[in-house]
């Protein structure tokens, strides 16, 4: 709670990033893309956003956390396209929003989604 109130983003949708990229492993690392944590973030973003050891479940939840934020905010509030933002990076849904269509990735913004709503009904399941 303390990291959704001080970055200022919904916790549920934190949880929901969290479930849906890791599945609440603070130690989940993708081999091929090398993002790791809890919210899954790239070594680039995480120098970019000066967040420090990735592996650490703090830091990584705050820096997934701010990451989120901007994104949603580059959008205008959009969860959407903001979320489908900390997906992919903000190109193709900039793109796909201009011409007035669904993100390519909008079947991962779905199950944020969901998990979010499963989060608020019930807590980290």
């Amino acid at each position: 709670k303390t990291i959704s109130r001080s970055i200022g983003v919904d916790l549920g949708l934190l949880m929901g990033v969290a479930r849906i990229e890791s599945r609440f492993n603070p130690r989940a690392k993708n081999r091929r893309s090398g993002a790791s944590g809890l919210m899954q973030i790239m070594p680039s973003t995480g120098r970019y956003f000066k967040c420090g050891n990735l592996m650490n479940a703090k830091g990584n939840l705050e820096c997934g956390a701010r990451v989120l934020k901007r994104y949603i905010k580059y959008f205008d509030g959009n969860l959407t396209y903001g979320i489908a933002a900390y997906h992919s990076g903000p190109v193709s849904p900039k793109k796909r929003k201009k011409a007035g269509k669904l993100p390519k990735n909008f079947y991962y913004v779905e199950k944020v989604l969901q998990a979010r709503s499963r989060f608020l009904r019930k807590g980290c399941t």
